[in-house]
């Protein structure tokens, strides 16, 4: 039995080789004759006195008379030698006689003397001959009068094949240069042996030429072997043939070139020719499919010119030629003595670009079989394209966890080290391995049951490929992609989920996300190459009530394939909320999905504004023309949002209000210079604009080309039923957010949005909380929840009317909301009103709009901003002609008719004497004494000129910045002009109020303690 698995092992063998003829065509079975002077180990010059026969039947061409022996030349063709004849008298015979009737032949040959006849190849069958006018002959039926013919190239080498079948009235099929003629022959010679250099019967001819190489069959071959040899010597030689268009590559890849291919009379379906690969097991080849390939001769040794999860490579690179549709192939590598690797880190490493498996391109695909028998390693079903460059490859060896530990810890690992960015890292089933500092791997895969954790604000730098099929634990983490030399893969088991917090790209050649499902918490950045989702299940830029994700500044083009951009939208009151698309291409059937939409055909219906009988449509959805200074209602739910142009959607569940609601825009994100829309073109008056990119963004970034554009802007809040004020300074816009702004001056401007505008926030908000530090009077009432807020403040470059620092007033768009705001000069409305600081005094008009008749309140905020310069603040009620001391009462409270009036001034001045010519009240008397407070070495003094006055009574009170007494007021009296010592703030530290009130004046100072 061992004799007969042994005998079965090498029948195996045999049949694996079997394609071992010329180009992978044949074997010695029925390669009869393989003469090629590159084989020959002679000098130039060098008699010949036997040409060995390669075909493995040792039918050697031998000659052992001198003077009938040809020269050795070197480098006649294309680098390769070639045997010289002198047309007198020499030739070589063929140690046996070539008797078959159905041959093939193939003879490179020039002719070097002019002659009618040349006797290139003699058979005992079969003469060939080359004639001076450029042609070749088939001489049959015994006389060589009885030829036919095939043109060949002229001078220089060229291709002769010739193939006929077995019987006299066979088909001849002859090729020459550059084309293919068809005889039926009639008959056979009778020659008594086989020569080369002449014709061996009847008139004899010597060949005065030389050959580079004579191939012959013992068979008439079918025809797509013979291009398939044919290729191979014009591919070897640089020659012309009519079908060399099968392998293009031949000048630089036509070394042994070898092949399959398939047409109607038959097929060569594996090859291995003289070379160390094997093709075979194609899995469609048909009718005029082929596929060859050829290497560039660069030999064994290895090289490290490749992807760097990649040891080295064997310098040797071989170029696939594929015509037609030859499907999958299996591809043996034989090693011989030119191994480099274990077995098991094989690979095969493709490239379909430039051939230069170093800078990006590359594929490489693992799981080749290695044969011990053979030597060899096999990779099956294997894929190569028209023009695709390929070699041997050694893949770097695993490193394994063998313990659940830190990502330093050396015990993690089974190489006792701590891997780096060369190192190629599997995380195995049960541990878990944590990051807790800066680490950087080339490809990393993480087991079934094994997880990566990232304990705090770490990065993991990859430069290779990232394999999941456990569990990813990115809290404050960071991925980065950072390869250089290939396109890099993340993929995770489908339908697995993976949570990036930050993911950093800076590949030229690109990121792709793989099967399963990807999110983006925090931060995303590609700043080379691009993110590509095309193949992955869902990427999701994620958005929540705590915060929201965003798109650092990236490079163009960036982004391909559709990502889901999520903008999380709080509760609050039913309203018109300000909203923009982050993504190109996207259409309002984006929220259709998510929110109630109403009047566009959308898949909730239409509401209608009288109640359900009514029959006036509500349309929840609107656009803004700035040129003709109105909205426009979207009555077509397919209608496209367009970048940089802000909506307005009418957010609301029910009635009254509007739950919180995560919004979904599917496609791929804006990235790069973005110019305004056409239709949002900022003119005078009013616009409505959109940020278009997922990430806050500061529009004063935008708008600073823009002249006389005001640096605020203006979000519509549904809580207040008003617009807030926004700086562009201090409030980044949020993503996804649209804002009103208004331009004082002739407009047709059209600014561009860049990648450099972006700001780095993750607030969930869609408007966020400005710093406040202006002083504020806050108006709201008893009946609904519409408030608003009028800012006023202090600057030294104020002018009197409307400057850069103001703000304009936009009214609520609802009819019942009520408004407080300022009126300069020139009756411009405003809701910042900033005078200028080096007046002593102001007189400030207040216009107020009532929505309904009820209460109304006025609450001060940041009033201690006013009394480091101002020490009378009053807010006068023109209506009830009541004067408050905001100072001392910083509420008031008043009941209000519908309408429009001048309800209010607000009195600010640093003099009492001021205020009452300010006021023209007599409740204020006439005040020409001074007070001041002054520090020395840690306490505090109040000067005081009095005048002639006499004593008068003072109450000192010292307050909190929240407005809180902190000490106990107390009584002095004072006369006259003196200092005085104020008692009991030593205890106190910080900054509070000193409030100084008597019966003709009052001093209010905000101090250091």
């Amino acid at each position: 039995m061992k004799y007969i698995y042994t005998l079965l092992l090498f029948c195996i063998c045999t049949l694996g080789f079997a394609q071992t003829g010329p180009a992978g065509v044949g074997s010695s079975s029925n390669n009869v004759l393989w003469l090629d002077a590159s084989t020959l180990g002679l000098a130039n010059n060098d008699a010949v006195s036997s040409w060995t026969d390669n075909s493995g039947n040792n039918n050697h061409a031998t000659q052992v008379t001198g003077i009938n022996q040809p020269i050795f030349e070197t480098g006649l063709i294309n680098g390769h030698p070639a045997i010289q004849f002198d047309g007198t008298d020499d030739f070589l015979d063929l140690t046996n006689n070539i008797t078959s009737e159905g041959i093939t032949t193939f003879i490179i040959f020039n002719e070097t003397s002019p002659r009618n006849w040349h006797g290139l190849l003699s058979l005992a069958n079969h003469l060939m001959i080359a004639r001076a006018t450029y042609t070749f002959n088939v001489a049959h039926s015994g006389s060589s009068a009885l030829t036919q013919t095939v043109p060949r190239t002229g001078s220089g080498f060229s291709i002769f094949s010739a193939s006929t079948g077995a019987g006299p009235s066979s088909n001849l099929v002859m090729t020459g240069a550059t084309s293919v003629t068809n005889h039926i022959r009639s008959g056979f010679f009778s020659n008594p042996r086989s020569s080369v250099g002449l014709r061996t019967n009847g008139n004899v001819y010597y060949t005065a030429g030389e050959f580079a190489e004579i191939i012959v069959f013992n068979e008439k071959l079918d025809s797509a072997s013979r291009n398939i040899i044919n290729i191979h010597l014009a591919s070897k030689y640089d020659l012309r043939i009519s079908n060399r268009d099968i392998f293009s590559y031949g000048f630089t890849y036509g070394s042994d070139v070898t092949g399959i291919g398939q047409e109607s009379d038959g097929n060569n379906s594996s090859a291995r020719g003289s070379g160390s690969i094997l093709i075979s097991n194609a899995s469609t080849l048909g009718n005029g499919d082929y596929l060859l390939i050829g290497h560039d001769d660069a030999g064994f040794s290895t090289s490290v010119s490749a992807p760097s999860s990649i040891v080295e490579r064997w310098n040797q690179v071989w170029r696939a030629g594929v015509t037609g549709t030859p499907g999958t192939v299996d591809l043996e590598f034989f090693l011989g003595s030119n191994g480099f690797a274990a077995a098991s880190n094989y690979v095969l490493l493709k490239e379909n670009e430039d051939g230069d498996f170093s800078n990006g391109g590359s594929t490489i695909i693992s799981g080749g079989i290695h044969s011990a028998l053979n030597n060899s390693i096999k990779f099956s079903g294997i894929t190569l394209v028209d023009g695709e460059y390929f070699t041997l490859a050694e893949n770097k060896s695993d490193i394994i966890s063998i313990s659940g530990s830190d990502w330093s810890d050396i015990g993690t690992w089974d190489c006792v080290c701590i891997p780096g960015p060369t190192d190629v890292v599997k995380i195995t089933s049960p541990f878990n391995v944590s990051v807790s500092a800066n680490q950087e791997i080339f490809n990393i895969t993480i087991d079934n049951g094994a997880s990566l954790v990232f304990n705090s604000s770490d990065t993991l730098s990859i430069y290779g490929d990232l394999s999941n099929s456990g569990t990813i634990s990115a809290n404050n983490g960071t991925i980065a992609a950072i390869g250089s030399t290939d396109v890099q893969n993340f993929t995770t088991s489908p339908g697995a989920d993976v949570s990036f917090n930050n993911l950093y790209v800076n590949n030229s050649l690109g990121l792709s996300l793989g099967s399963g499902g990807w999110s983006i918490t925090n931060n995303l950045q590609v700043t080379s190459g691009n993110l590509d989702v095309t193949n992955s299940d869902e990427t999701i830029l994620a958005s929540s009530s705590s915060k929201t994700s965003q798109i650092l500044p990236s490079v163009n083009n960036a982004f391909v394939g559709d990502f889901t951009i999520q903008r999380f939208i709080g509760g609050r009151n039913s309203g018109y909320s300000n909203i923009a698309s982050p993504i190109k291409n996207a259409t309002f059937s984006d929220l259709d999905d998510d929110l109630k939409i109403s009047g566009a055909g959308g898949i909730n219906g239409n509401a209608f504004a009288l109640g359900g009988g009514g029959s006036s449509i509500f349309y929840s959805l609107l656009s803004y023309n700035s040129l003709e200074d109105k909205h426009d209602t979207i009555t077509n739910i397919t209608t496209s949002m367009t970048p940089t142009t802000g909506y307005e959607v009418y957010l609301y569940n029910t009635l009254p209000t509007f739950n919180p609601t995560t919004v979904d825009f599917i496609g791929v994100p804006n990235v790069g210079n973005i110019n305004l829309a056409t239709y949002s073109i900022i003119s005078q008056g009013w616009n409505l604009i959109g940020n278009p990119y997922h990430s806050f963004i500061n529009w004063n970034s935008v708008s600073s080309a823009i002249p006389s554009l005001r640096p605020t802007y203006y979000i519509y809040n549904t809580n207040s039923g008003s617009y807030d004020l926004k700086d562009n300074t201090n409030d980044p816009i949020a993503p996804g957010q649209a804002f009103w702004v208004n331009q004082p001056n002739t407009g047709g401007y059209l600014p561009t949005f860049q990648e450099e505008d972006k700001v780095n926030s993750n607030s969930s908000a869609f408007l966020r909380t400005k710093r406040d530090n202006l002083f504020s009077l806050e108006l709201s009432n008893d009946k609904n929840f519409f408030t608003n807020k009028v800012e006023i403040g202090f600057d030294y470059s104020a002018i009197s009317d409307i400057d850069q620092l103001d703000a304009m007033y936009l009214q609520s768009p609802h009819k019942n909301a009520s408004e407080l705001y300022t009126k300069t000069t020139s009756s411009h409305k405003l809701i910042r009103n900033i005078l200028n600081s080096s007046e002593k005094s102001h007189v400030i008009q207040l216009e107020l709009k009532v929505g309904e008749p009820t209460n109304y309140h006025i609450e001060t905020k940041n009033i201690t901003s006013l009394l480091e310069d101002y020490s009378c603040i009053y807010l006068n009620d023109n209506k009830t002609g009541e004067l408050v001391d905001l100072s001392l009462t910083p509420n008031y409270t008043f009941e209000a008719s519908t309408g429009v009036t001048n309800r209010f001034e607000l009195i600010v001045s640093n003099s009492f004497k001021d205020c009452e010519v300010e006021m023209n009240k007599s409740i204020i008397q006439k005040f020409n004494s001074e007070m001041n407070l002054r520090e020395s070495y840690g306490e505090w003094y109040l000067d005081y000129n009095l005048g002639e006055l006499g004593t008068q009574r003072f109450k000192v009170s010292v307050y909190a910045l929240n407005g809180k007494l902190v000490l106990p007021a107390s009584e002095i009296n004072l006369s006259e002009h003196g200092t005085y010592k104020l008692q009991g703030l030593t205890k106190l530290d910080g900054v509070f109020v000193i409030q100084i009130v008597g019966q003709n004046n009052i001093l209010n100072k905000k101090i250091k303690l």
